[in-house]
């Protein structure tokens, strides 16, 4: 099935229907495609939809931006890892407390948004993405934080404020550079010197 069917199909779940634009910031909705005319990218933030992510979306399999913030989520499919061309997810203020045990498939997701969900720990399956090197975790129900997280090589910024966070392996930074680090609003039992050097931005 073509890009362009496959929107037609996804335009039935809509209130409006999707417009093809030239360019999307993050308030316009719509979708953009390259030269060949396959859809690189799609913003449906707002959507009002309820439940599992449309099937119809994992269809893209050109697709490297996709913004599905804002909705009422509550799962993520394992079709998902059919997009491996994906590069930037934003699911931001949904209701998500999971990942698929597949999602490492996104082999060139590189730019990760979770925040405001209910997580109540980061993922394991994160720590796999080979590329991945900005995630936000910010506004969850995150009270453990396990060293897994800090497994990848590429991993640069990572946000995990306004969580339930009372311990932070602080002692990691020892052997991992970041560029920025949020820990703000969080229960923090202690707040550990000497690792500024070790991360650009600190933030706690």
């Amino acid at each position: 099935m073509s890009d362009e069917l496959i929107i037609e199909q996804l335009n039935t779940k809509l209130r409006r229907p999707l417009k093809l634009q030239k360019q999307l910031t993050w308030f316009l909705k719509g979708y953009r495609v390259n030269e060949q005319g396959n859809i690189i990218q799609l913003n449906l933030f707002k959507s009002q939809f309820d439940g599992p992510i449309p099937d119809e979306i994992f269809e893209l399999k050109h697709l490297e931006h996709l913004d599905i913030r804002e909705n009422n989520i509550n799962e993520v499919s394992d079709k998902i890892s059919q997009l491996t061309k994906l590069q930037y997810l934003d699911l931001r203020t949904n209701v998500l407390k999971e990942l698929p045990t597949n999602f490492d498939n996104l082999i060139s997701l590189e730019k990760l948004y979770l925040g405001h969900n209910r997580f109540k720990s980061a993922p394991i399956i994160i720590s796999k993405l080979k590329k991945l090197h900005l995630l936000d975790l910010s506004e969850n129900e995150i009270t453990e934080l396990y060293e897994h997280l800090f497994s990848s090589n590429t991993l640069k910024k990572l946000y995990l404020n306004n969580n339930e966070l009372k311990h932070f392996p602080f002692e990691i930074l020892k052997i991992k550079q970041l560029d920025e680090l949020a820990l703000i609003d969080n229960p923090l039992e202690a707040r550990p010197t000497g690792f500024e050097d070790k991360v650009t931005k600190l933030m706690y």
